[in-house]
């Protein structure tokens, strides 16, 4: 029992992290029939915001911070873009296939491509970042063997539990079981970044720019032939550049953090 105590104390930020998402899920969830369109991408983007700034509030109190700006600051800044090159690489590679892809846009309006694409995206990155990898990650601080193995414990973690809160998204076993291995594996890379470079608005900006380009899939028409120059980028380009960035992200993992070696 004193064991379990311990092991709570230190990553509570763990166990808060699931606690936020199921309170955040259930008033998505009681709030979704009442919206639609903008309106719920405004309300969307809102409910993010609040409950950011309410963890980030919980977030000084818990691990003894004093101003919001010993928790997002820019120190560490260039060593966490280093940490998550691999996504910035395959953000931009994704963009070009996009862009060649594109035969035509869907009937939208500005608001919802605003809505969508701005604001709930920036808050998207602001939220998850604060819950999945500040709270979940922050144990590895309280550690008093700080190594390689630590890390990559805590960056599975991340995996695990980004994973299996998007893949309760779908509807079936294969859908989910797809989702929980893409988006575990982007939440291991925003985990290395964090546990790298100590600086979590590193991986808020990346994981703001990566959402806007994948979102913004679902606004246009893309030509897929067998033997477009799409096909190919879409389905081997990208899937290289896909293991390129897991490969970095774990080799940043390994690494000794950029903020260990500077004190």
């Amino acid at each position: 029992m004193k064991k379990i105590k311990t092991y709570l104390s230190k990553d509570i930020g763990i166990v808060l992290c699931i606690i936020f998402y199921v309170c955040f899920l259930a008033i998505a969830r009681i709030a979704k029939p009442y919206f639609d369109g903008a309106d719920w991408y405004f309300f969307s983007s809102a409910q993010r915001i609040i409950f950011g700034l309410a963890e980030l509030f919980i977030f000084m109190k818990i691990f003894h911070k004093g101003k919001w700006t010993d928790v997002i600051y820019f120190t560490n800044f260039k060593d966490g873009i280093r940490a998550g090159s691999g996504l910035i690489l395959y953000t931009i590679l994704l963009t070009i296939v996009i862009a060649i892809g594109t035969d035509s846009f869907i009937d939208t309006t500005f608001v919802i491509l605003f809505s969508c694409l701005i604001c709930q995206q920036i808050t998207t990155g602001f939220w998850e970042e604060l819950t999945f990898r500040a709270f979940l990650l922050e144990g590895y601080n309280n550690k008093k063997k700080r190594n390689w193995l630590c890390r990559l414990t805590y960056a599975i973690v991340s995996f695990i539990i980004f994973g299996l809160i998007h893949a309760m998204e779908c509807d079936n076993f294969g859908d989910a079981i797809d989702k929980f291995i893409v988006t575990g594996i982007f939440g291991f890379v925003f985990a290395s970044v964090y546990l790298y470079s100590h600086n979590i608005l590193v991986p808020m900006l990346l994981h703001f720019i990566y959402d806007i380009a994948a979102n913004f899939q679902q606004f246009v028409d893309v030509w897929n032939e067998e033997s477009s120059l799409f096909h190919v980028l879409n389905n081997y380009v990208l899937t290289a550049a896909f293991i390129l960035m897991f490969i970095v992200s774990l080799l940043f993992v390994v690494k000794r953090p950029a903020y260990e070696s500077h004190s």
